[in-house]
């Protein structure tokens, strides 16, 4: 029979009313009209492709618009295999092999991004070329070209994915803005050639809008504001680029297709000239190049100020602490401890759940897990966030027992093993999947309520080494917009430290913690503790990590494809005066955080290979 939880607390209607905030703000700064009114499009267009007599551009709209909704709100993938069939009913009704060839691109950026990145390049092997099907693809075949890179990266094919965004420069170029401005921020190393292309195309635009880091378009314009802004720079700019003024001599031929560049394709150049300049020692130069690229992708991104507010706020609410519990009177302290210690959930060790920071290290404890005989890697998009509104409705239905939460329970499993085997896991599905969705840490009472067994796993650094290295990514805006901002950084860092200390109230020692730089100085002796926590076996071959070829899509993938190595360690001491505003904010936790771990000053700056 179901147990049920039924607490003069209301700890159902509390529940319920932290979940609906959860749902609303699962993705942190996601802007609420837009997805819905993408869901309306996605609606009306189904109904259109739905006919018999429905043409490649309706089905193609409705997998674009499905390709959109699960990037900027992922939901576990659920949306893709529509979006699949969607393109392949579009290549199927194309009028002409030239646009059956542009949408094959399309589906290959598809596969791509739902981590398929093999079928992705059986697709894009070999992309069509700008001129085959007019100018009305050529921009489809340049991003085939640029996805083609993308792909052979994923699956650890570096020197194949450096000649491939050479090629996609070569195909963008006069065509393709966005294709041709990510390829140079794609390549780990610039030519000769490609360096002194993004020289020009960089000189070329400071001369024609007079941007500088402290000049970049305010955050706060509209983007008809920043366009008009533009065009008087271009009027303004323009005699001086005739007169070949400032050096500029001849570059208007060359780059005068760049002038109505959008922003954030703009900052790909100068995330690009920040890496170049950095690689040549000249770290004035780098640093402004990255406030620039960072202001740029910032540009018109409608972002709360504090968006985990609420939701710390709700968590600390909801879950009393273990100490706070013990003040209670027996029969509620009974009652709360049977809920959040998960006597309602399911025993199941299947899932491990990595939570905590972008770029501390989670990719590399994933990878880690996935080499593991047992393991597999299921990477961020995955079911548990997305299977909340569907939990609100049932809690507020029938009730918290522990009928509801190990119906939920499965529906999570089933949905993960699911994805395992798409992604080549085998069958049977493998005895440990590793969720990374990182915003999980805002979930870790609800994943002990419903799976009490499973294996959660907070990865930890240095803040600053965190926040550079977040600044320095060129994140493609998918759940991180705060990373285009030192302070955002800043506050992010220290929200969520705040919720997991809470949760190590909540349920002491249920979390482990693994430090970066514990991991890397002593890779075994921290990767044994790390099996043990999830009742694994040890197996010397998980230090082998970097041999494993599965689908990396994640800003850590170069990484992961080579040994360990300390260069990062400290390297936030290379901009320790750039950085000094941000380390005066963090001195708290970057104190704490030092000595938790018995990391010195000195310990930070190493630079040998292990």
């Amino acid at each position: 029979m179901a147990r049920h939880y039924k607490g003069r607390l209301g700890a159902s209607l509390i529940l319920c009313s932290f979940l609906s905030t959860c749902c609303r703000a699962v993705d942190g700064q996601t802007q609420a009209l837009t997805p819905d009114q993408i869901e309306q499009q996605i609606s009306n267009l189904q109904t259109l492709a739905d006919e018999p007599h429905a043409d490649h551009r309706t089905h193609f709209g409705l997998a674009s618009l499905l390709h959109q909704l699960d990037s900027i709100r992922p939901d576990g993938g659920t949306r893709l295999p529509r979006a699949k069939r969607a393109y392949r009913d579009a290549i199927a009704t194309a009028p002409t092999e030239a646009a059956a060839r542009a949408l094959q691109g399309n589906l290959g950026a598809l596969l791509l991004a739902s981590g398929d990145a093999e079928e992705a390049l059986n697709l894009l092997e070999d992309p069509a070329q700008p001129g085959q099907g007019g100018d009305e693809f050529a921009s489809m075949y340049a991003g085939a070209a640029f996805n083609k890179g993308k792909a052979l990266g994923v699956l650890g094919r570096a020197d194949e994915a450096d000649a491939a965004f050479l090629q996609a420069l070569e195909v963008s170029r006069q065509v393709a803005v966005s294709s041709y401005a990510r390829s140079f921020a794609a390549l780990r190393q610039q030519t000769d050639e490609s360096a002194k292309e993004l020289t020009s195309a960089i000189q070329y635009l400071k001369h024609v809008t007079g941007r500088v880091a402290a000049d970049a378009d305010s955050e706060d314009e509209s983007e008809g504001d920043a366009a008009a802004r533009r065009r008087r720079r271009l009027k303004r700019k323009h005699k001086q680029v005739e007169d070949h003024t400032d050096g500029v001599e001849g570059l208007e031929e060359m780059f005068g297709w760049l002038n109505e560049i959008a922003p954030q394709d703009e900052s790909w150049l100068h995330f690009a000239m920040f890496s170049l300049l950095e690689s040549q020692g000249d770290r004035a130069g780098a640093w402004e190049q990255l406030q620039l690229a960072n202001r740029l992708q910032k540009h018109n991104v409608d972002a709360s100020t504090d968006p985990d507010a609420t939701l710390l706020q709700m968590v600390t609410n909801v879950f009393p602490t273990w100490e706070f519990r013990k003040q209670m009177a027996p029969q509620e302290r009974d009652q709360l401890n049977l809920m959040i210690d998960g006597g309602l959930g399911l025993r199941n060790e299947t899932p491990v759940f990595i939570v905590g920071m972008a770029r501390s290290g989670s990719t590399l404890v994933e990878q880690i897990l996935a080499s593991h005989s047992w393991g597999h890697g299921a990477g961020e998009d995955t079911a548990f966030a997305p299977l909340l509104p569907e939990l609100i409705g049932a809690v507020q239905e029938r009730g918290l027992s522990s009928e509801v939460f190990h119906e939920y329970a499965h529906m999570y499993l089933d949905r993960m093993q699911a994805k395992a085997i798409d992604q080549g896991a085998g069958s049977p599905p493998p005895t440990r999947i590793v969720d990374k969705m990182l915003r999980n840490c805002w979930h870790v009472g609800y994943i002990n309520m419903m799976m009490p067994d499973a294996c959660l796993i907070q990865t930890v650094r240095h803040p600053l080494d965190i926040a550079l290295s977040c600044f320095k990514q060129p994140f493609e805006g998918r759940g991180t917009p705060w990373a285009w901002d030192l302070d955002d950084i800043a506050l992010t860092i220290e929200r969520v430290e705040q919720v997991m200390e809470h949760w190590g109230g909540v349920m002491p020692g249920k979390v482990l913690r693994v430090p970066y730089e514990h991991l890397i100085a002593s890779p075994e002796t921290v990767v044994k503790g790390i099996l043990q926590h999830c009742n694994m076996p040890w197996e010397p071959s998980v230090l082998d990590f970097h041999t494993n070829r599965r689908s990396v899509s994640t800003a850590s993938l170069a990484q992961v494809r080579q040994k360990l190595y300390t260069m990062s360690i400290g390297s936030w001491r290379a901009y320790e005066s750039e950085l000094e505003p941000l380390h005066r904010r963090l001195a708290p936790l970057i104190s704490k955080y030092e000595d938790e771990w018995g990391l010195q000053p000195q310990d930070t700056s190493l630079h040998q290979e292990l």
